[in-house]
């Protein structure tokens, strides 16, 4: 590895999933966890019928060390503290995984 790799890798649990610095405690599908939430994401729905007017589709990304659930697959729902997610789109980078996550709302 780079050194630039080794000290990211170091940087992964000492800064960026670290509760102090950018992280918090999460709860997906009954497996708690350390990860960093990005939750300041609604959209409008844009595509779909007239009768769809209203509705709003809250999107949240998850970042988190790989390797500590499962990783997800684009269509599956979890459960991330207590609510119902379905999983949009997922990418592995350096260790990590972010996992884009849709629930609908009105």
């Amino acid at each position: 590895m780079t050194a630039f790799r080794d000290q990211l890798a170091l940087d992964v649990s000492a800064v960026f999933l670290n509760e102090d610095e950018f992280a918090v405690e999460v709860t997906i599908n009954d497996v708690t966890l350390t990860a960093i939430l990005d939750d300041d994401l609604t959209i409008e729905r844009t595509k779909g019928p007239r009768e769809a007017e209203g509705i709003f589709a809250r999107r949240r990304v998850l970042h988190l060390a790989a390797g500590l659930i499962t990783t997800p697959v684009e269509g599956q729902r979890l459960t991330v503290d207590g609510g119902s997610w379905y999983v949009e789109q997922v990418s592995e980078a350096e260790g990590m995984l972010e996992v884009t996550l849709l629930s609908q709302e009105t």
